[in-house]
């Protein structure tokens, strides 16, 4: 499947209301802002192969804000590649700020909020891939999120262009199933190789073998352990035989702290469930991922999210009936 979608044929009063719709058609959600001035310029093609969506994306300058109450009334669950091949897009999320700018690209994840300025008219390939065709590569996406990454030499580069040759042929390629699923296995494989690099991230950012194998572990031993309402950061500094400072310095250099680590894993498996199967009891779901307290959970879940348990599994029922 591709096309072109384009804001040229679009009354002048009409294009940012069309715009909107676009972004959230072909991306996620968003608060999107525009210029006051009418004169605003669009235009996106498209072109999708199993598990990975392309858009060459030029625009003129607006900016875009996720909210978490975004992500939990979509279905997807998707991450976004921004290959920049002209202008800049300044990038904010999870406490870290990135340019994507000619020559880079950077990872985004559609569950976490952000935010998105383009000062200037760009152009942008974006890929779209699912986060379980991502994951089932990469273990702690949020590692390697909102980081400028070189793509004029190395790997990267091989990537960037092998995004922008499938999606210059993707029309030719998309009549034939099993060769569209094998250049998008390829390419989330490169992407994923590309991620998980020592130069993946930028210079004063970049993380030892030793930190990232740490965080791995941290990561890991947080998703075994979420039944456990007693499980705190002393315990998983313990398991990991690493101090509490240490422990608290490791999250840090990736915006967060092991308190909200193990808090937003906890949620964010409760999500999972109630999107599985909606019509559990809100209160087992609370205990199942070691909340004591049902109201407690149901607070936190809203701060998290946007929407209350209850709303959520609603939300997750029309969807299935939808389907």
């Amino acid at each position: 499947m591709h096309g072109l979608v384009s804001t040229d044929s679009v009354p002048l009063a009409e294009r940012a209301d069309f715009w909107r719709s676009v972004v959230e058609d072909h991306y996620v959600a968003v608060d999107l802002e525009l210029p006051r001035s009418q004169n605003f310029r669009g235009a996106l093609v498209y072109g999708k192969l199993p598990g990975l969506a392309l858009t060459r994306y030029a625009a003129s300058p607006n900016s875009a804000k996720r909210r978490a109450s975004h992500a939990a009334l979509s279905a997807r669950d998707d991450l976004f590649c921004f290959f920049a091949r002209r202008g800049e897009m300044h990038l904010q999320q999870l406490g870290r700020t990135a340019c994507a700018r000619a020559g880079t690209f950077c990872l985004i994840d559609s569950e976490v909020p952000f935010l998105l300025d383009q000062p200037s008219e760009i152009d942008v390939l974006v890929a779209r891939v699912s986060r379980q065709a991502l994951s089932s590569r990469v273990s702690n996406l949020g590692l390697y999120t909102c980081r400028q990454i070189d793509t004029r030499h190395g790997l990267p580069a091989i990537v960037a262009r092998f995004m922008a040759s499938i999606s210059q042929e993707i029309g030719a390629i998309g009549g034939s199933v099993d060769r569209a699923a094998h250049l998008s296995t390829q390419a989330i494989d490169l992407l994923a190789m590309c991620l998980v690099a020592p130069s993946a991230t930028d210079g004063s950012e970049k993380e030892s073998s030793a930190k990232r194998a740490q965080m791995i572990r941290a990561r890991d031993r947080i998703a075994a352990e979420l039944g456990d309402p007693r499980f705190a950061p002393a315990k998983l500094a313990s398991s990991l035989g690493i101090s509490q400072r240490y422990l608290h310095a490791l999250f840090a250099e990736v915006g967060s702290t092991p308190g909200s680590a193990i808090r937003e894993a906890r949620l964010d498996r409760a999500r999972d469930l109630i999107r599985a199967a909606p019509d559990q009891p809100i209160g087992h779901i609370a205990r199942s991922v070691g909340f004591a307290s049902a109201s407690h959970f149901s607070r936190a879940f809203k701060a998290r999210f946007g929407v209350s348990p209850r709303d959520s599994a609603g939300i997750a029922e029309l969807t299935a009936l939808e389907n």
